[in-house]
C-alpha cells in the first residue's frame, strides 16, 4: 500500500510540475517566499539537527537499562537498544527531510495552481479526478 500511495505521489508530482510555473512576476513573488521560507528552515535544520544525536542516545541508553518488555525473548538487551537508537535517529533524519521536502513542493505546487487558476478552473482539477492539492 505504501510503495501505491508513493507511485501515486510520484504521478502528480510529475503532473504538477509539468504545469506552467506563471507569470514572471508570479515566480519572482514565488522565489521570495523560498528565501523567506530558507531562513526559516535553517535555524530549524539547526536545531533539530543538534538534538536528534542526543536524543537517539537517550533511547538507546533507557532501552539498555530498563527491562525491556517482551523484546528480550528474542534478542538481547543491547542488541534491542541499538536498533531502537538507530530507528529513532533515522526516523527523525526522514521526518527532516519530509519537512525540507514538503516546504518547496508546496510552494512549487502553488504557484502551478495559482498559474492555472488564472486561466481556467478546469485546468486546476487533476486528470485523475482527485485532487492532489487535499
Amino acid at each position: 500500500m505504501a510503495i501505491l500511495a508513493l507511485l501515486l505521489t510520484l504521478y502528480w508530482m510529475l503532473w504538477i510540475f509539468g504545469r506552467d510555473e506563471g507569470t514572471a512576476d508570479l515566480r519572482q513573488v514565488s522565489d521570495a517566499i523560498l528565501d523567506a521560507s530558507d531562513g526559516f528552515l535553517r535555524p530549524f535544520i539547526a536545531t533539530v539537527s543538534t538534538v536528534i544525536a542526543p536524543c537517539s542516545l537517550l533511547v538507546f541508553s533507557l532501552y539498555l537499562v530498563l527491562p525491556n518488555l517482551r523484546l528480550g525473548e528474542y534478542l538481547s538487551e543491547l542488541a534491542v537498544a541499538i536498533f531502537l537508537g538507530i530507528t529513532f535517529l533515522l526516523g527523525a533524519i526522514f521526518a527532516l527531510g519530509a519537512s525540507i521536502c514538503s516546504a518547496y513542493m508546496n510552494l512549487r505546487m502553488h504557484t502551478r495552481v495559482a498559474s492555472a487558476a488564472r486561466r481556467s478552473y478546469a485546468e486546476t482539477s487533476s486528470p485523475t479526478g482527485v485532487d492532489p492539492i487535499v
